[in-house]
Formats: C-alpha cells, sequence, structure tokens
C-alpha cells in the first residue's frame, strides 16, 4: 500500500514538473513569436530544433560550464567575506574549468596568507570532483608586481 502511495506521489511530482515546463516552453514561444525572447534563450532553442547533437551537447556544456564557474566563483567570495579575509588588490582570471587568483597583500601578512590558501582549499574540495578549481597567486606589496592584464581586477 504505502509503495503505491508513494508511486502516486512521485508520478504527481514528475506530472506538475512536466505542466510546468511545458507551460513554460509555452510561454517563451509566445515570446519567440513576438521577437521579446531573450537572445540567449532565443540561440538556445533555434541550436536545440536544429537537431544537431555536437551543437545541442556543445550549448549543454557551456551552460553546465558557465554555473559551475559562476558559483565557485561566488562561493570563493563567500569564503572570503565568512573569513574577513580581503587583500589590498583582488583579480581573477577565468579559462573553462579553472579560476585564477590573483591577490596582493601586506607584507608578511600570513594570516591572510593562510585564509586565502583555506578559501582556495575549501572551494576546490567541493569543485574538483567536478573538474573546475581555483588557483591563486598571492603577492606581497613589496614584490611590487604588477596585475597580469588578462586578469579582471574587482577591488584596488
Amino acid at each position: 500500500m504505502q509503495d503505491t502511495t508513494q508511486h502516486n506521489s512521485v508520478d504527481r511530482q514528475i506530472k506538475q514538473w512536466f505542466d510546468e515546463i511545458i507551460a513554460e516552453l509555452r510561454l517563451d514561444e509566445a515570446l519567440y513569436e513576438t521577437d521579446l525572447l531573450h537572445k540567449e534563450k532565443r540561440d538556445l532553442y533555434k541550436i536545440l530544433s536544429s537537431g544537431n547533437k555536437i551543437k545541442i551537447h556543445e550549448a549543454a556544456y557551456n551552460q553546465a560550464r558557465m554555473f559551475f564557474i559562476e558559483t565557485m566563483l561566488f562561493d570563493y567570495l563567500d569564503e572570503l567575506r565568512g573569513r574577513s579575509a580581503f587583500p589590498k588588490k583582488l583579480a581573477f582570471d577565468i579559462s573553462k574549468s579553472k579560476i585564477l587568483v590573483w591577490a596582493e597583500i601586506e607584507d608578511d601578512n600570513q594570516d591572510l596568507e593562510q585564509k586565502l590558501i583555506l578559501c582556495e582549499a575549501k572551494v576546490n574540495a567541493r569543485f574538483f570532483p567536478h573538474g573546475f578549481s581555483i588557483t591563486s597567486t598571492i603577492v606581497e606589496r613589496s614584490d611590487q608586481l604588477d596585475i597580469p592584464p588578462h586578469y579582471k581586477t574587482l577591488n584596488s
């Protein structure tokens, strides 16, 4: 009896999910037809409707990659905030599966350096199993090194 009740609950949940997806698709269809659908979503629907499996999987891969990189970056910034680990300068370079961090700290600030290393380690522990990681370069102010030009500065 319990298996039937649980099975019916799952069936209702799946039916509700399908109903919501269908309603969202119908709304997107109307927006597409009136040229009001956001460009990225319009492009995604064009790829999906093309039937080109390589392009479909490439689009899915790019969406997943963006999700993981964005989530990883926000998690890293949350870790920094949570540990009050604010370097003098902070910059990032993002590749397909990695975030490179450039952090400049005051000379001999071993406490901050350890916090930055721990933030990196915590985020890597969560995301490395999915093929994504952070690598930090930590420099001291006296090193007098400029942030590499391909990095994007968060603060100065």
